[in-house]
């Protein structure tokens, strides 16, 4: 996914929200860049945020690469992911298939599924591969089509797909976010809702509610010493004593 507008205002709030800090991995790299200096510092002054001092001299008017972008927020990196090289990718594998090569387990304090997770047909591989690329005690972040995105790749998300797959792994969950987008053309800001499967049983909380709207669902969790990543879930609403997370 192209690194752009959307992904600074998302980041800007996610760290706000969670310690985003350490070594950056991206599933999908943040290329081409389309954001513009200028714009990141636009955004964070609207934020009420400070750039670090490297950004002092650089002109407003150039693109923000990877790198910059990163270090914007504390972050270091990134090192991204792909099935292949064809974009430039450190780190080739096909997260169809599981586990990566034993040298990069472990690499990333942050990892983030950079809108890629939709385009992977094996869901249990893609998400063995992020529990191998974390370190522990490192933070996941998936963003990813849930609303009006049809035949943008094989899947759309709802909450529950996280909120329980993570649970039940024994992630400590951090967040969930319904992002509600502007219409195709149109440069308003995205909006960001809380949202909490567990805060919501029987019947389904947004069944036909969205209608013409793009929504993406994104999630943030933290990997512990006791996670997992080979635990079957069951969706809440139909298992028996379901805890909630802590």
């Amino acid at each position: 996914m192209p690194l752009g507008r959307y992904q600074a205002q998302l980041f800007l709030e996610l760290s706000q929200r969670f310690p985003l800090q350490g070594a950056l991995g991206a599933v999908g790299r943040l290329h081409p860049s389309i954001l513009r200096r200028g714009e990141l510092r636009a955004l964070f002054r609207e934020a009420g945020r400070t750039l670090p001092a490297s950004w002092n001299d650089a002109p407003d008017d150039g693109l923000v690469d990877e790198r910059e972008f990163a270090a914007a927020f504390g972050l270091t990196g990134p090192r991204s992911i792909d099935r292949d090289g064809y974009e430039g990718a450190e780190i080739l594998q096909d997260l169809n298939l599981a586990p990566p090569a034993a040298e990069h387990h472990e690499l990333f304090d942050v990892l983030y599924n950079n809108g890629s997770m939709e385009h992977v047909f094996h869901l249990p591989h893609f998400l063995r591969n992020c529990f191998h690329f974390l370190k522990p005690g490192g933070i996941v972040i998936h963003s990813t089509p849930s609303n009006n995105q049809v035949e943008h790749g094989f899947y759309q998300f709802s909450p529950t797909f996280f909120w329980d797959y993570y649970t039940v792994n024994r992630y400590r969950v951090l967040g969930c976010l319904l992002v509600r987008h502007a219409p195709m053309g149109q440069p308003s800001a995205p909006t960001f809702t809380d949202f909490c499967t567990f805060d919501h049983p029987r019947p389904d909380p947004l069944y036909g509610t969205f209608g013409t709207e793009i929504r993406d669902v994104v999630f943030a969790a933290q990997k512990t010493e006791e996670s997992l990543h080979d635990q079957i879930p069951t969706q809440f609403r139909y298992a028996r004593r379901t805890p909630r997370p802590g």
